[in-house]
């Protein structure tokens, strides 16, 4: 979009007066031409384009080219939100990488599996610390150095992150209101990079530092498991992941799942498949997740009653189903190509169907949708 063009030599109080005028003229005008069929271009009233024309067009100040340049390079230092695997795909092959995975805790935050909030639960915390050169130092002398992570140190800062987000905290009793998941995933991304979720630099940081020395870090992952904030599912998360160049964040991303929900479904071709409901282990991700409020009991919702309700012979044609009824809900574009307005998410279903095949643990199709993704069942090009 253009940057706004400042409006300093215009009179406010004469263009008010001449964009009432322009209207009213305006009105008038399709009024007394609504059923004659003659209209042209030459018959509209000048003042209703030219009062236009001084938006479209007004008489730049002195400073408005620096204000646009200054705009333009900000918007170019943005970091750029995408999904998960473009992350990944640009931080490219990792070779050197120290992760500490599922890292107990209990938070007091985010709903749990009846949405209700402020209620203490496990949570498990993953990282990943992808590193711009080899371990050199460590290797040759056996010792950890500059060009690597002290594991256990590394836990250390993650625990201490989440100190504000345990039960009895002075941090809860003075809360305004209860801390999210996105909460949750703040606290330790923005300790160990001194960066928020979103790429923005953190503001509040003072002479402290991040954990983490960014200069020597090319890609870096934080996710936050609630194991037992859901029903029917084994867990729902939320990960941070970026990539970093000069320091700074380059491109980042935001994943929300809901893993592994276990719901009896009519789902199959044959005849005996039509006779009963039969197991579907169900697996939502949403890319681009934007969202920092804790809705994924709703969505949990959402899909379970799809897939009660269900009598698709085809997971293709379910998984389509659900990947849409997603976008809609949640007033996302279901379409390819760049949003008219709504969230910019990508969803992907995944469908595994346990007792399809006998002698393999299950089938599984996959599906994506959203934001750059065509609609299954339309041509790219829709």
């Amino acid at each position: 979009m253009p940057a706004a063009k400042a409006l300093s030599t215009v009179d406010l109080a004469t263009l008010s007066a001449d964009l009432s005028n322009a209207c009213i003229n305006e009105a008038a005008f399709w009024t007394s031409h609504s059923t004659t069929g003659d209209l042209s271009l030459n018959d509209i009233p000048a003042n209703v384009f030219n009062v236009f024309d001084v938006f479209r067009n007004p008489t730049p100040n002195n400073n408005m080219a620096e204000q646009e340049q200054e705009q333009q390079e900000r918007q170019e230092q943005q970091p750029q939100l995408s999904s998960l695997w473009a992350v990944k795909a640009a931080a490219g092959e990792s070779f050197a990488v120290v992760r500490v995975r599922n890292l107990q805790a209990v938070v007091q935050a985010a709903v749990d599996a009846w949405g209700r909030p402020n209620r203490p639960q496990p949570a498990l915390v993953s990282a990943e610390v992808s590193f711009s050169s080899p371990f050199d130092s460590a290797v040759e002398d056996d010792k950890l150095g500059e060009d690597t992570v002290h594991y256990g140190t590394l836990s250390k800062a993650i625990l201490a992150s989440l100190v504000p987000l345990t039960p009895g905290s002075h941090a809860l009793q003075d809360a305004v209101t209860p801390a999210t998941l996105r909460d949750v995933l703040e606290k330790v991304w923005s300790n160990l990079t001194g960066y928020q979720v979103d790429g923005q630099l953190l503001q509040n940081m003072g002479s402290k530092k991040s954990f983490l020395t960014l200069s020597r870090v090319r890609f870096a992952s934080v996710t936050v498991t609630l194991p037992k904030a859901t029903l029917l599912g084994e867990g729902i998360s939320l990960t941070a992941a970026a990539v970093f160049k000069d320091s700074k964040v380059d491109e980042f991303a935001i994943s929300f799942e809901l893993t592994n929900l276990r719901v009896p479904t009519l789902i199959g071709i044959n005849d005996n498949e039509r006779l009963s409901k039969q197991f579907i282990v169900a697996t939502l991700s949403l890319d681009k997740f934007d969202q920092k409020l804790d809705i994924y009991t709703s969505i949990e919702s959402l899909i379970v009653k799809a897939l009660d309700e269900s009598s698709f012979e085809t997971l293709e044609a379910l998984g389509a189903h659900l990947n849409d009824l997603v976008l809609a809900n949640y007033h996302c574009d279901i379409y390819a190509g760049p949003l008219t307005g709504g969230r910019d998410w990508q969803v992907r279903i995944r469908l595994e169907k346990p007792t399809a095949v006998p002698f393999a643990e299950c089938p599984i199709v996959e599906m994506s949708a959203g934001s750059n993704f065509p609609r299954p069942g339309k041509p790219a090009s829709a």
